[in-house]
């Protein structure tokens, strides 16, 4: 295998071979040199043909191939920045996150109130759905109270749960005569807690809330908006 290459320059001159000519080996001054490789000649290190060349050779700078040893600290330094390693800097990933961060503080709530909306429209379209029901019932048996063995549709049985979504369905207790006279409530759990939704007979619906920020009730409408103002 024989020792490692070695390569020099003596008195300032770098040693390099010009093939072709009498004296194979000239030198030259450094400077210009550096000039060469400002044109971008000469920016190999050392070629692998080289590895074969004679000690007489590697002491002279030139290897077998008549490739100049050229080797140092002003080239490692040149050969350096021209190629830098490529990756992110501490400031610019701390930037990144915190743009993440803000996108997300202001993506998500939006999102949850999306969520929610979808969730609530269960007990809002339940209460029309039973509606319907409970004036079918009331055509055929001309009250809304139960008569003999038939059952009112706000009141649960084995193949009737009245369950929505998250919403449980039932007639609200009343004071006044049930023949005539109902209250339908759906009464949301779960991601829908706090919320509860009215229908009477006469089509009057209703949002009672409680315990959930920024949602604010009413006697006169469904609310299933966030900031959704009641009708007056």
């Amino acid at each position: 295998m024989g020792e490692p290459p070695r390569a020099f320059t003596p008195f300032g001159r770098q040693v390099f071979f010009v093939p072709g000519t009498d004296n194979a080996m000239q030198t030259q001054p450094l400077n210009a040199v550096r000039q060469q490789d400002a044109r971008g000649h000469g920016r190999k290190r050392f070629r692998e043909e080289c590895l074969g060349a004679s000690w007489q050779q590697l002491d002279d700078g030139v290897c077998a191939t008549g490739v100049a040893v050229r080797t140092g600290p002003s080239f490692d330094r040149r050969h350096a920045k021209g190629h830098r390693t490529a990756g992110f800097t501490l400031i610019e990933v701390m930037i990144t996150v915190a743009i993440v961060a803000i996108l997300a503080a202001l993506a998500l709530p939006s999102y949850r109130d999306y969520v929610l909306r979808g969730q609530l429209v269960d007990g809002t379209n339940g209460l029309a759905a039973m509606r319907a029901d409970m004036e079918r019932y009331y055509q055929d048996n001309r009250t809304y109270d139960k008569v003999n063995g038939f059952v009112p549709p706000c009141v649960s049985t084995a193949g009737r749960t009245n369950i929505v979504g998250t919403f449980q369905l039932s007639c609200a207790p009343i004071s006044t005569d049930k023949s005539t006279t109902y209250t339908l409530q759906a009464v949301g759990s779960g991601p829908t807690a706090g919320f509860t939704f009215t229908v009477d007979q006469l089509g009057v619906q209703g949002t009672t809330i409680t315990g959930v920020s920024g949602w604010s009730g009413c006697d006169k409408a469904w609310v299933t908006k966030r900031g959704m103002l009641c009708p007056t």
